[in-house]
C-alpha cells in the first residue's frame, strides 16, 4: 500500500481500511470521527520525527489516528463492532 510522503485524510481513511482492516460498513468515509482522528494526530505527532523519513512520519501519524479512531469510534444503531473490537484488544481493561 502505497501513501503520499504528506499526511493526509485520504490516505488515512485508505489505512484505516487497507492497513488497520476497518470495513466502510461499520466507518463509513463521511464519519467525522476520521477527520478528528486524523487532526488528532497530526496536533499530537512532533514534526520533527519527519527528519527521520517522511513515510515514517506519515505512518505514525496514522497509527496514532486508528489508535483514536479504535478508542472513540461510536458504533452505528444495530452494530456492535468497536465495542467488540475494545474488547478483544483489552482497551479498558484495567492493568496493574
Amino acid at each position: 500500500m502505497s501513501f503520499s510522503t504528506t499526511p493526509n485524510v485520504t490516505d488515512f481513511t485508505s489505512f484505516l481500511r487497507g492497513v488497520v482492516g476497518i470495513d466502510p460498513l461499520y466507518l463509513p468515509d463521511a464519519s467525522p470521527v476520521i477527520g478528528y482522528a486524523f487532526s488528532v494526530s497530526m496536533a499530537i505527532v512532533s514534526t520533527d520525527f519527519a527528519a527521520y523519513g517522511a513515510n515514517l512520519y506519515a505512518l505514525m501519524v496514522y497509527n496514532l489516528g486508528a489508535d483514536q479512531v479504535i478508542n472513540y469510534a461510536q458504533d452505528q444503531t444495530g452494530r456492535d463492532y468497536f465495542v467488540e473490537l475494545r474488547k478483544s484488544l483489552g482497551i479498558n481493561l484495567f492493568l496493574p
